[in-house]
């Protein structure tokens, strides 16, 4: 190739298109928990936590009333619900200042539960709502198996995140 004005000396060299090389990098192994859904919400998402905790109270309670055959469902179920509410909200506050970490992991999800139990039924107390041992028992039961139980099948199904605030 003779040289040409203005472009560098280059010797006689044939060139070739570069050929793509495949990374040889190893495919991570499918598990349930790395599978894509893209239709699931992001349940270790602080905010999506909380509104599950407080729509599963919402939801024992509105069992609770329509066992009891209770008229005006929807006040009745908020207002059994509340002082539970309360104490799901206090348990998420308590688990944020001991650990700086948001209550999505079943272990912290322990204190939301005895919270929700142990404040809801104080407050009962306190307005003068029932407190009948078979009630503290049903809702400890109850609350323990969908407040632990969502947390449990979250993160045995679910992608690992980082949960730090």
């Amino acid at each position: 190739m003779p040289n040409t004005p203005g472009v560098p000396n280059t010797p006689d060299v044939p060139t070739t298109p570069e050929k793509h090389v495949p990374s040889e990098a190893p495919v991570p192994a499918t598990t349930p928990s790395a599978a894509p859904r893209p239709w699931l919400p992001d349940l270790r998402s602080p905010v999506v936590a909380a509104v599950i905790d407080a729509v599963l109270v919402l939801i024992f309670a509105a069992i609770g009333r329509a066992s009891h055959a209770e008229q005006n469902p929807v006040v009745g179920a908020v207002s059994t619900a509340m002082p539970f509410l309360v104490g799901g909200a206090l348990g998420w506050a308590l688990v944020w200042w001991r650990s700086h970490r948001w209550a999505v992991d079943l272990g912290p999800g322990i204190v939301v539960w005895v919270a929700t139990v142990v404040v809801g039924m104080l407050l009962r107390a306190v307005v003068g709502q029932g407190t009948a041992a078979s009630f503290i028992v049903v809702a400890t039961l109850f609350l323990g198996a969908v407040l632990l139980g969502w947390r449990y099948l979250a993160g045995r199904f679910g992608p690992a995140v980082s949960r730090a605030g």
